[in-house]
């Protein structure tokens, strides 16, 4: 079963979504060297000939298997396929510790994944969306899978230390990771406890909309056009910065400029009519100001 970052990362942590870019299938997987776009063939190099988003591989700040080039600089994550590899998922955790104390994030990430995929193993909200697919047979084998990435949770689940999401996400985060810088901003439950945590302690809730927008922006100055949807949502919401629509609508643009299919010509009118002439010109202006420091 094929999973996106973006549809499938948000719907397994259960949260409210921020992001809702949706990228290609498998096939459009590729490391940053396999793949030649046209506007990549003239693409200003780094001094060591290589272009921005290859020094995050190289520096295990992102998996070259889902990086999707865009351009210059651009880029968007496009990630499918299981979140670990089948088996005792404590035993996978354990093999990816020693690396991600090293500073490897791209690690780091790794556990997260799977302390995220064993939190849903199982969860109410996966039998029921098992109970959505069309087909019996779809319905069964989902079960099924459910069924036995539970069994490989198992010790998982009773190790305390290891099974905490949050943790491992944040410290994805910090150590540079992008899709985790990403994630921050989406999987509430594990960066602050979720909506019930929020009403018991709303200074974390602070924080969290501190670090995630810092962790947005970070992300977005490497060249991820998720990031830039990520903002473009987190400024129609109001929910991590201020309510903006100019500011939104800003971010959309410069995300079309990068990733043509990000948006519609249809959604973007719907955008640009809630902005008066004069906003829609600030926009345009600021749009081209996000472009040119993401992704040129």
């Amino acid at each position: 079963m094929k999973k996106t970052l973006i549809a499938a990362l948000v719907v397994l942590a259960a949260t409210a979504g921020v992001i809702a870019l949706t990228l290609g299938s498998s096939k459009r997987h590729a490391s940053a060297e396999q793949v030649e776009t046209e506007g990549t063939r003239s693409a200003i190099l780094h001094g060591d000939g290589q272009k921005p988003y290859t020094s995050l591989i190289s520096q295990r700040k992102v998996d070259a298997k889902v990086v999707q080039p865009l351009g210059p600089k651009a880029f968007a994550i496009s990630r499918s396929g299981a979140f670990r590899p089948s088996g005792n998922a404590r035993d996978f955790i354990l093999s990816r510790i020693g690396a991600s104390d090293a500073g490897d994030s791209t690690a780091t990430f790794e556990i997260y994944l799977a302390t995220l995929d064993c939190r849903n193993a199982g969860s109410p909200d996966e039998i029921q969306s098992a109970a959505l697919l069309l087909a019996k047979s779809d319905q069964m084998s989902s079960l099924e899978s459910s069924d036995q990435r539970l069994k490989e949770c198992s010790s998982l689940l009773k190790d305390s230390a290891l099974n905490v999401p949050g943790k491992w996400l944040l410290k994805a985060a910090q150590q540079g990771s992008v899709e985790a810088m990403l994630l921050y901003a989406t999987d509430t439950q594990s960066a602050f406890g979720g909506s019930d945590a929020a009403i018991r302690n709303p200074e974390a809730v602070v924080e969290w909309k501190k670090d995630a927008a810092s962790f947005l922006n970070t992300a977005a100055s490497q060249g991820s056009v998720d990031a830039l949807v990520a903002l473009g949502r987190a400024n129609t919401s109001g929910i991590i910065v201020e309510k903006n629509p100019t500011e939104a609508y800003a971010y959309y643009l410069a995300a079309r400029k990068a990733m043509p299919s990000a948006f519609s010509e249809k959604l973007l009118d719907m955008y640009s009519e809630e902005l008066s002439p004069a906003q829609q010109q600030a926009a345009i202006r600021r749009a081209d100001e996000i472009y040119r420091n993401c992704c040129q």
